[in-house]
């Protein structure tokens, strides 16, 4: 079963995990660089 994001959260916890699965139909994951946990030369951002 699919799960529907409805509101604003951050899209990484503390540990770079996600915070929640699902889809959102808005940009509503508050994605920020500084949550991700592994090394600069790994984050692959387009």
């Amino acid at each position: 079963m699919q799960h529907e994001i409805l509101s604003e959260i951050p899209l990484l916890d503390k540990n770079g995990d996600l915070t929640e699965a699902g889809f959102a139909k808005k940009l509503l994951p508050v994605y920020r660089r500084a949550d991700i946990k592994a090394s600069p030369m790994r984050i692959k951002e387009w």
